[in-house]
């Protein structure tokens, strides 16, 4: 996670489609939804879409599988299936939101910045959590509505301080849009709050090395690199301080 300026990248993209489906508990049957629960957190796709389709077997509920299955064709960028399946919830009451957030994450994977805004404009319209708005930041920061997708990025960290997409937008805003003070706020509450993490470290020294505070960055550099020595940015910016 480095300060300055840039569209958000692919990655962060696929970051944010990772947490915008939260299927809600289930009663039955607990040990498919289970298995997709630890191969969601591992990463491995192929997995929650054989769990989900033992848990469809086993009788739960329709929509949750359809989200977990959503999700897993997200990742496995079998866009169109996964689109399909998202659509399939729209008329769903309690699954609504995470729907229209997943069509949008879609739209942004295809480039469809467009069409992107507006699934994720109804996502976070009175409401939406913090992976919608998150992406709704995603996607206002590559239509260069730079503003709104600040403020978007605030709301995604009000309703999740731990939201790292949203934290790497505030990164990459801060700079062009003059609030190196807010993002150090935020930062820091970061770290205090949420827990220590050198990248997340590392970005509050590149925010003050940028604010003009030297001698402040250099203090947490160091204290970056007493965490991770092999932390490259860590080791450049010490470099560059010392020159």
């Amino acid at each position: 996670m480095t300060s300055g300026s840039g569209a958000a990248t692919a990655s962060s993209v696929a970051k944010a489609a990772q947490t915008v489906a939260r299927p809600a508990a289930c009663a039955a049957p607990p040990d498919a939804l289970e298995d997709a629960a630890r191969a969601r957190a591992a990463g491995a796709w192929e997995d929650v879409l054989q769990h989900a389709e033992r848990a469809a077997v086993g009788g739960a509920d329709h929509a949750v599988v359809t989200e977990l299955r959503a999700l897993a064709l997200t990742h496995l960028r079998r866009l169109d299936d996964a689109e399909a399946q998202f659509a399939a919830l729209l008329a769903s009451t309690t699954h609504c939101r995470r729907a229209q957030a997943g069509l949008g994450i879609i739209a942004l994977e295809r480039g469809d910045d467009l069409t992107a805004r507006a699934w994720l404009d109804r996502a976070t319209t009175a409401g939406g959590d913090a992976d919608a708005w998150a992406a709704l930041g995603l996607c206002l920061t590559r239509l260069a509505a730079v503003e709104e997708a600040w403020r978007a990025y605030v709301e995604a960290r009000t309703l999740d301080p731990a939201h790292r997409v949203a934290l790497h937008g505030l990164v990459t805003l801060a700079s062009p849009l003059e609030r190196l003070a807010e993002l150090e706020t935020h930062l820091r509450d970061y770290l205090v709050h949420v827990g220590e993490d050198a990248d997340v470290r590392f970005a509050l020294a590149g925010c003050l090395y940028a604010s003009g505070r030297c001698d402040e960055s250099r203090a947490v550099v160091r204290e970056v690199l007493r965490q991770a020595p092999t932390h490259a940015l860590a080791q450049a910016l010490e470099h560059e301080l010392a020159s």
